[in-house]
């Protein structure tokens, strides 16, 4: 059994069926669309249609409900260039003051009068209002002409009588005419055939002026206009289908006194039988009958432009060929002017499932279509406050426009762009947080200057500076413009690999700073690592779920011997920058009155590499630190041989080296040139030059004269007077403890050489690099 897919319109043309076969006939009422000119009236035996509203007691639609003849026409050609396999039939219909022959000849009247508006046809469209209107009609047409541009060609009333008043208001406005359109028609206060082909040019400049486009161009439109029967673009149906009091005499109803435009979809194929002959029979009517076919009347379009709801797909990630439906970015939608390249308007959307939608109501939106458009995509909403002339230009000198788009018509419009063609994206790949996903990553401004601690009054009464202990006191300082920090996009997860991103065009600093965040059931969200000092590069910047460190730096390292390092060979290494930060923060703990320093810094330098976040109460946070994993040998103290076993366990490298034997300058140049290399170091000093006072740190960086370090004995007191002077020690970029870099070598020297040494073979000056045996981790350079 073959099958045959069919409407209810389509049963009133015909069907073709071959022979010696079974069919099943799927039937589908019709449907078909209704703009309809209802409330810009047709006065009584008149074809003239009004180019805006009649103002008549009879009519009972609210002021503030009305529309324009114009607006109605505009619509028509802008639904066709939104649809355009839509094709359109106009009929005419009247009230039932007249004759029934009278009331059919006056409805195809109207209906002809709208086609030639449509059409561009002057001439006939003059023979048929000369014949059919009122003196009504010419006062209320001055008296739109003279509000809608300025003329003086108001006649002071519309009452029907054509007095000195009309007379002078029409010869103005043949004055104003000849003059505006320089012509020459007669300027005589009488409107005949030239003065109504001048109303025409109105009329068709001002429908051109709403449509946005110029008359040569209104011309070219008419393209557009597919008709449903080019042998039979309109018809009359007089009073048959009225809308209201059906069959009742001399009601004399605007509502019914219309012309609706009717729009099908290709598969509404039927015949005419009703309107053979030029008579309207109603019971062989096609479309009317409410039992045959749905009829969806379509709004006024209040937008001068066709427009789309079209879906945005992209391609998923950089470098591949399938696309996806885009969604959570921002877009910036950029119309310019074609002739000045001056913006024309610039929109804001949240896109959801691949449409473009409001930024309050989240529906989606229609835009502007058969029109050139500029994309802009970002996880930043905020882009609208730039200014606009600097940022959003044509040649795409301010952000990376995308585009020039012809923005498509139609129900099934999509748009298919690489938003990777922008690059300025950074992307951040499948970060692991605790095991697993962060739940959040966010963008921050680039801050050089943390508050680090805190001043106070010591025991002795000396002022002194005591560090934060809780690096959620850091957290709380980091800012984007000004407020808090802001989301980037999880944009999917390509691979199984969770994907978010967000732009580094129009930065408010020259750098930002890319934080994980764990948010945690007690105390708050905690920033767990972060990628520090991102730089726009002119291109995407694409980071895996780890820091790198710099594979041919460290392969020049690790040939120096562990002690005892001879100078040439330290001079022979490249000298380290004047200033150097490790790529990412980590979250430290506190250890309080514990002698926990060794466990916890060796567990700060894993969260660079591996973040887990350092919170006990919640899920793992104390992994690395936890007993069994930092052996002690005494009372909870590490040496470096329990550190270097525990890099074992973790499968990390933790080479235990000392730079005794060197000097200040050349020991503090292997330190940076480890830092340089992308890798936090853990040193051992005394933090107090007494034998109780061995304490271990994580280096991670250092500028100019002061050395950065992450110190789990934050809380312990640091006399101010004992400070270098010219060092900023109460802010930092990194860390929660500065030192100087003569301080921080002296400690560090001063930790060994004494009974310690004896028993646990520390040595002074004594570094452990710590970074995974793991290939992956390897790099080029460091980030």
């Amino acid at each position: 059994m073959k099958s045959v897919t069919a409407t209810s319109l389509s049963l009133k043309g015909s069907i073709s069926f071959g022979t010696g076969s079974s069919y099943l006939i799927n039937l589908f009422r019709s449907r078909f669309f209704v703009l309809e000119i209802e409330d810009v009236f047709f006065r009584l035996n008149s074809a003239v249609m009004m180019p805006d509203s009649i103002e008549d007691t009879s009519g009972t639609e609210p002021k503030e409900n009305k529309i324009t003849g114009l607006a109605v026409l505009k619509t028509v050609f802008i639904r066709l260039q939104e649809f355009p396999e839509q094709k359109i039939l106009i009929a005419g219909h009247a009230d039932t003051s007249g004759q029934k022959s009278y009331n059919l000849t006056l409805s195809e009247l109207r209906a002809e009068s709208v086609l030639n508006l449509l059409e561009g046809n002057k001439d006939r469209w003059v023979q048929i209002v000369k014949s059919k209107n009122k003196n009504e009609d010419v006062q209320q047409i001055l008296t739109w002409i003279s509000g809608k541009r300025m003329v003086d060609c108001d006649p002071d009333g519309i009452d029907g009588i054509i007095g000195t008043k009309t007379k002078t208001a029409i010869e103005n406005f043949q004055i104003y005419y000849n003059q505006e359109f320089n012509q020459s028609i007669k300027e005589d206060g009488i409107v005949g055939t030239q003065t109504w082909g001048a109303f025409f040019d109105i009329y068709q400049d001002e429908l051109a002026k709403m449509l946005d486009i110029t008359s040569n161009e209104l011309t070219q439109s008419r393209s557009s206009l597919k008709w449903q029967f080019n042998n039979k673009k309109f018809v009359g149906c007089g009073e048959n289908w009225p809308i209201e009091e059906s069959e009742k005499n001399n009601f004399r109803s605007h509502r019914n006194r219309r012309v609706e435009i009717l729009f099908f979809d290709p598969e509404e194929i039927f015949n005419l039988d009703c309107h053979a002959g030029n008579q309207c029979q109603e019971d062989l009517c096609p479309l009317y009958p409410a039992t045959s076919t749905n009829r969806d009347y379509l709004p006024v379009h209040v937008h001068p432009r066709p427009q789309s709801i079209p879906t945005l797909f992209t391609i998923e990630q950089p470098g591949a060929s399938n696309f996806v439906r885009m969604h959570s970015v921002y877009a910036y939608l950029v119309y310019f002017d074609d002739e000045t390249n001056n913006i024309k308007s610039i929109s804001r959307y949240s896109i959801k499932d691949g449409k473009l939608c409001s930024m309050s109501s989240g529906n989606p939106m229609r835009i502007d279509c058969n029109r050139e458009g500029y994309f802009y995509f970002s996880h930043r909403s905020d882009l609208l406050t730039l200014n606009q002339n600097t940022y959003f230009k044509k040649d795409k000198s301010g952000l990376p426009l995308l585009g020039p788009f012809d923005i498509p018509c139609g129900s099934d419009a999509k748009i298919e762009l690489n938003i990777w063609e922008q690059k300025d994206w950074i992307i951040i790949r499948g970060v692991r947080i605790d095991g697993e996903r962060p739940d959040e990553i966010k963008m921050v401004e680039w801050n050089e200057n943390y508050t680090i601690g805190y001043h106070a009054t010591l025991k002795s009464g000396k002022p002194g500076f005591v560090g934060y202990g809780d690096c959620r006191e850091k957290e709380r300082q980091e800012r984007w413009k000004g407020s808090t920090p802001i989301d980037l996009i999880h944009l999917g997860n390509p691979g199984n690999n969770p994907m978010w991103v967000g732009t580094l065009s129009a930065l408010p600093v020259p750098k930002v700073k890319i934080i994980f965040v764990h948010k945690v059931n007690t105390g708050g969200m905690l920033n767990v690592g972060s990628f520090n000092e991102i730089l726009p590069a002119g291109d995407n910047i694409d980071i895996p779920a780890h820091h790198f460190y710099d594979e041919n730096l460290v392969n020049q390292l690790v040939e120096l011997s562990a002690s005892n390092q001879s100078t040439a060979a330290i001079d022979a290494l490249p000298e380290p920058p004047p200033r150097c930060l490790v790529q990412g923060d980590m979250c430290w703990q506190d250890q309080g009155q514990t002698n926990n320093c060794g466990p916890y810094s060796f567990s700060t330098a894993m969260n660079y590499w591996f973040p887990y976040t350092n919170n006990p109460a919640e899920k793992n946070g104390n992994l690395y630190a936890k007993a069994g994993n930092v052996d002690d040998t005494i009372n909870g103290a590490r040496t470096p041989g329990d550190i270097v076993n525990a890099a074992q366990k973790f499968n990390m490298f933790g080479r235990d080296n000392d730079a005794e034997k060197l000097n200040k300058q050349r020991a503090l140049k292997v330190l940076k040139l480890w830092l340089k290399a992308g890798i936090p170091v853990l040193i051992l000093v005394k933090e107090e030059y007494t034998l109780s006072s061995y304490h271990w740190k994580t280096v991670v960086g250092y500028d100019g004269n002061r050395f950065f370090m992450n110190n789990s004995g934050a809380d312990l007191e640091i006399v101010v007077a004992e400070r270098t002077p010219g060092v900023l020690y109460e802010r930092a970029p990194v860390g929660n403890d500065v030192d100087s870099d003569t301080a921080f070598y002296n400690k560090w020297k001063a930790a060994g050489g004494d009974i310690v040494d004896a028993f646990t073979s520390v040595d002074e000056c004594t570094f452990i690099p710590l970074y995974p045996k793991d290939p992956v981790f390897k790099g080029t350079k460091a980030r």
